[in-house]
């Protein structure tokens, strides 16, 4: 008795057995019990959050892709409620609610920070690790996650352990390769190479975990 009719209509729809007739979770989050009971999906950003953003986008577009690809990794198995700001600010953007935020989303979230086309663009690429053209949820977090402060060692080990894919104690080329092709990325071997080049590691061809490590406490230092 203390449920309103809209929410045993919304519950009804999601309990019917065919998979094309339930509704899709866009057409979830349109209906009217959601759209009555649920808060905003998104705010919009204060000019001083969005230069903050900038900001932090800005450092994060040149760090290193081997920190990178580590940073996703921990984006990825962050609770959501560790990074419910963040998710905040990824809405404020995915205007479409799809996880998705492309070139021109990105230039309406960066609007007033006078930066020309060819810098957003640049930004945005620095952003778009897989270089499919878009950003994704789990590539915006890992950009923002070290404003949190959130990152230990324990979780940037579990990152090294994972890229270290045949537990060698070391990464490698074909540990990276391997890796991208699994998420069906065939990244050309100039541009595998420029991710070892670019760490100017002792070895050239493989990365340490003491090496894999520094690239995080540099960046506590600096």
């Amino acid at each position: 008795e203390f449920v309103s009719a809209e929410a045993k209509e919304f519950i009804s729809s999601l309990l019917v057995m065919e998979q094309y007739k339930r509704p899709t979770a866009d057409e979830a989050l349109k209906s009217k019990w959601m759209q009555k009971t649920a808060p905003p999906l998104s705010r919009k950003l204060e000019k001083s959050e969005v230069k903050e953003v900038c900001n932090v986008l800005h450092s994060y577009s040149q760090e290193k892709q081997l920190k990178k690809m580590a940073l996703l990794l921990i984006a990825y198995k962050t609770p959501s409620q560790d990074i419910h700001e963040l998710t905040e600010l990824f809405l404020a953007a995915d205007r479409h609610r799809n996880g998705l935020v492309s070139l021109e989303q990105f230039r309406r979230l960066m609007h007033g920070m006078n930066m020309t086309k060819e810098e957003s663009k640049m930004l945005f690429a620095g952003l778009d690790i897989d270089r499919n053209g878009i950003i994704s949820y789990t590539e915006f977090i890992a950009a923002m996650l070290e404003t949190q402060g959130r990152i230990d060692e324990e979780r940037i080990t579990e990152a090294f352990e994972v890229l270290d894919s045949d537990h060698s104690g070391e990464i490698t080329r074909s540990n990276i390769q391997g890796i991208l092709a699994q998420e069906g990325n065939h990244m050309s071997k100039s541009k595998i190479d420029n991710i070892f080049l670019e760490l100017e590691t002792e070895r050239g061809c493989a990365v340490s975990k003491e090496e894999f490590l520094d690239l995080f406490r540099k960046k506590k230092m600096a």
